[in-house]
């Protein structure tokens, strides 16, 4: 079985997660608070995932820069509860700007698909 991909964002107002199949189908769309009752709540939740799949899971995860702390590491004694697990592993990456397009002439969403499709062959 394929693996899914995971994509995670985290800004000032929430926590967007989307879990895809390797095609690229949408499984599961989230918008959670950005605190949690429990600090573990959201790897639960995806490890819940990486099991129903079958295969550990690599979350793509983007932090807004004005986030200091993760929100789901709150401090706890002598540490931060840990990120990984044996099911989730935790890839940090930052979002590349989006690219400037021309105003006006429509949307080319069909010229987009094209592209991509080209890029597949």
């Amino acid at each position: 079985m394929p693996t899914w991909n995971a994509m995670l964002n985290v800004n000032s107002t929430s926590t967007r997660l989307l879990i895809t199949d390797y095609f690229g189908h949408d499984l599961l769309k989230a918008r959670l608070p950005i605190h949690s009752d429990h600090p573990r709540a959201l790897l639960t939740l995806l490890e819940g995932a990486a099991m129903y799949s079958g295969k550990r899971i690599c979350v793509a995860t983007s932090v807004a820069a004005d986030q200091k702390i993760l929100p789901w590491c709150d401090p706890l004694g002598e540490g931060l509860y840990s990120l990984d697990s044996a099911l989730v592993l935790f890839e940090f990456i930052q979002l590349a700007a989006r690219p400037r397009r021309l105003r006006g002439m429509g949307r080319f969403h069909e010229m987009r698909r094209l592209g991509v499709v080209a890029m597949q062959d």
